[in-house]
């Protein structure tokens, strides 16, 4: 097993993290879809027992004019935005095993002039539009989520993750003592 888990790491290792959003997207989107189609065979109000009336709200359907156009608005919503965002996901993950490197725009100042404009943040309540919590080199995750600034005494190994941003593409600058 080990081996095999060696040998696939950077291909099974995504879908191991694309897992929960798949399973909550199929929890409450694709489950409730089917669940929708199964409630249109019968006659039910809601609150009483369910009849079983078969095709009987298609047929009523076709003779309705506004079907058609309704129809056809809900198709396009449902591809659209519904698939957008699993789409765009199992996009990003073929483009990152293909080896195509994203592009990130950054906006704000480098760390260490931004540490000076988050002081001010913090002592005198002065906020910089262009350089805080949210916007600067690394975006909000250099200071917010513990990736490699944290006040944690717990912190993991940082020439681990460095070695790994470099296997993955960064530059080896990056490598310091």
């Amino acid at each position: 097993m080990y081996s095999y888990w060696k040998n696939n790491q950077l291909k099974i290792a995504p879908w191991i993290f694309l897992a929960p959003g798949i399973f909550m997207f199929s929890l409450y989107v694709i489950f409730p879809i089917f669940q929708s189609i199964n409630l249109s065979f019968y006659q039910w109000d809601g609150l009483g027992a369910k009849t079983y009336i078969g095709a009987e709200n298609y047929i009523e359907l076709l003779d309705d004019e506004y079907f058609i156009v309704s129809l056809k608005n809900n198709v396009i919503w449902l591809v659209l935005y519904l698939l957008a965002v699993p789409a765009g996901l199992f996009a990003a993950l073929k483009c990152i095993q293909l080896g195509i490197k994203p592009i990130i725009y950054e906006r704000g100042k480098k760390v260490r002039d931004r540490r000076r404009d988050l002081a001010a943040i913090n002592k005198n309540g002065v906020v910089n539009t262009e350089s805080n919590y949210c916007f600067g080199e690394g975006g909000a995750g250099t200071y917010s989520d513990g990736k490699l600034y944290t006040r944690s005494k717990k912190k993991g190994s940082i020439p681990e993750i460095l070695n790994l941003l470099v296997h993955h593409g960064a530059e080896n600058d990056i490598l310091i003592d």
